[in-house]
């Protein structure tokens, strides 16, 4: 973009006050209940049980920040000649957000392996066949192979 004389903005934020995190379910029950049957019985009562709780739980929603941090950073962004290229808005961004994003995949993959509370499965995991070995008998060379 730089022959083009476009500049080029990236704004990473964390968790904003917006209907998206913040859904209007009082329980699990009107949770579960906006769910088609399909759905229910693909992911599972206790599977979406957890997930429902957790991010119940979760701190980072519990402090979520004002969207108009965001909405600051872009009109920012359009407006200046010489915008930032990387905007933070926010303490989520600054302080978690952009640290996580310096990290290499696999130890951040490790990171959020070992955060993840997450203990049940959903259901249509466990109804899935299992793979039955491969087996081959080579005739010329006599010996069993297993793929």
């Amino acid at each position: 973009m730089f022959p083009w004389k476009l500049h080029v903005s990236l704004i990473e934020s964390g968790y904003m006050k917006t209907p998206l995190i913040k859904p209007p379910y009082k329980s699990f029950e009107d949770y579960w209940s906006r769910f088609s049957q399909d759905a229910q019985e693909r992911w599972g009562r206790d599977y979406l049980q957890e997930k429902f709780n957790q991010a119940n739980d979760n701190i980072l929603f519990k402090h979520a920040e004002d969207p108009m941090k965001v909405v600051r950073a872009l009109e920012h962004a359009v407006i200046n000649t010489k915008p930032q290229i990387r905007y933070n808005p926010g303490w989520q961004a600054t302080f978690i957000f952009y640290p996580l994003s310096l990290l290499p995949a696999w130890l951040l993959n490790l990171i959020v392996m070992k955060l993840d509370p997450t203990t049940t499965l959903p259901s249509s995991v466990h109804k899935q066949p299992k793979p039955k070995p491969f087996i081959i008998l080579l005739k010329r060379k006599r010996h069993l192979t297993i793929l």
